[in-house]
């Protein structure tokens, strides 16, 4: 029986923390990482997806490379914090999804701009890129907002 995502704001979302008690440590070695990325990529009833987001922990270890396997990849997103050891696993990863010819998009006027500590939004304000940027920027803004409006209602006490 296959599992069905969860759909939020019209987006359909699945989690490992939806296959684990909800207090549970994630400790796991390979073969129980293997296993759930199965059940997440066999085994969860997507339907017709233009965009499947697997949000990966960081390295180049079997997950990534069993994935870029298993399934037909269009691309790889390499998201990184600036800490030098990020970067070098991020380095790494995006290595190993070259080497299994996996398509990894990077637009050099963003990498360049923040290795000389000039953003997109500031090199380039008016570019596709910037754009993006701006927007996504704005619907967190909304959603901190939302929350804020939310918490500001006060705790619900349950006697």
């Amino acid at each position: 029986m296959k599992m069905i995502p969860v759909e939020n704001h019209g987006v359909r979302c699945m989690s490992i923390g939806f296959l684990v008690d909800k207090d549970a440590p994630i400790v796991w070695r390979g073969p129980m990482v293997m296993s759930a990325l199965e059940k997440m990529t066999r085994g969860v009833a997507w339907g017709n997806l233009d965009i499947l987001v697997v949000d990966m922990p960081p390295g180049t270890g079997d997950a990534q490379l069993s994935m870029s396997q298993r399934l037909r990849l269009s691309g790889a997103l390499i998201v990184s914090t600036p800490q030098d050891i990020a970067l070098i696993d991020a380095r790494r990863g995006a290595n190993m999804f070259r080497k299994v010819q996996v398509p990894i998009p990077l637009e050099i006027s963003i990498r360049t701009g923040s290795d000389e500590g000039k953003p997109i939004v500031v090199a380039s304000p008016d570019s596709a890129s910037a754009h993006a940027y701006i927007h996504v920027a704005e619907m967190v803004k909304q959603k901190v907002k939302e929350l804020a409006e939310e918490r500001s209602r006060g705790p619900e006490i349950l006697l």
